[in-house]
């Protein structure tokens, strides 16, 4: 995963948000893990997934939101291959793993019953992504067979429940879908999260 040197170099923007904005209590950071689905060409997988992002309050109800996620390394399609000159057959595992650089404008209803809040939001991926194989050998031997980025439309639903004037737990579902390129070849990835996390505003 690519994540904890990423997640390491968001940290400092975290600490500074209160003081690179005029009215700190509109600031608000978020972290949360989820189960991301990440399915192409007939073929899907499963792994765990983090995120960290700040967001800005505009309105009561209308936020913009900046996130770093990294949706993990998706195993997508085992097989069976050959080395150059040697006949025994090996396990293979292709995998894809992806990450994103999303900016959102984000919606949600004032507090309902219970201290609920519901809504969604959309907006644009900056999405980098690898396609590894990996052979089962001993020890494994692994190389990335095709590397794509591009920026592309994302949309989700959240809801969110306040603890405190400060704390939110947050539940959300996201959907990405974009283009993998490769010698004139093209293929449709899908990207869908599941998750849960917390909002701590300033």
């Amino acid at each position: 995963m690519k994540t904890a040197l990423k997640l390491l170099l968001l940290l400092p923007l975290f600490s500074a948000a209160p003081a690179l904005f005029a009215a700190p209590s509109n600031i608000a950071v978020t972290a949360d893990v989820g189960a991301t689905r990440q399915s192409g060409d007939g073929e899907s997988g499963n792994a765990t997934s983090l995120s960290a992002g700040l967001s800005y309050q505009i309105t009561p109800t209308w936020s913009v939101v900046l996130n770093y996620t990294d949706s993990g390394e998706a195993d997508v399609l085992s097989f069976g291959t050959t080395l150059p000159g040697d006949n025994n057959t090996y396990n293979a595992t292709l995998s894809l793993d992806t990450t994103g650089i999303g900016l959102f404008a984000q919606y949600l209803t004032e507090r309902q019953v219970e201290n609920w809040s519901f809504g969604g939001r959309l907006g644009l991926i900056r999405w980098d992504a690898d396609v590894n194989v990996t052979a089962h050998l001993s020890p494994d031997v692994s190389l990335t067979a095709l590397s794509d980025k591009g920026t592309d439309l994302a949309a989700g639903l959240l809801a969110q429940y306040a603890f405190t004037e400060k704390w939110d737990l947050t539940l959300g579902l996201d959907y990405l879908r974009y283009d993998m390129s490769f010698e004139g070849e093209s293929t449709d990835i899908t990207n869908t999260r599941l998750y849960i996390g917390l909002k701590n505003s300033f």
